[in-house]
């Protein structure tokens, strides 16, 4: 996936939104982590780099919600420290 592309369809997540439709948009996750629940961590590269977390529901099919880290969470972020 371009990194202009995920940059430019970051915003357009959403909770209730599938697995598979926002992978078709931003792509595959830069990391898998658990931050009190499973989410996948984006690396996004615009003018003001951040992370963009995304939580999966409870079955692990759906987002539940999206959270921004800035700077990138592979820096600093606990959760994203851990090996599992």
């Amino acid at each position: 996936m371009p990194l202009e592309q995920r940059l430019a369809n970051a915003p357009k997540l959403a909770a209730g939104m599938t697995i598979k439709a926002f992978t078709d948009l931003i792509g595959c996750p830069d990391a898998k982590v658990f931050d009190g629940e499973w989410a996948y961590d984006y690396g996004i590269d615009s003018p003001t780099p951040y992370t963009l977390r995304v939580f999966l529901n409870r079955d692990l099919a759906a987002i539940r919600a999206v959270k921004t880290i800035t700077p990138f969470a592979f820096r600093h972020d606990p959760a994203r420290q851990r090996a599992y």
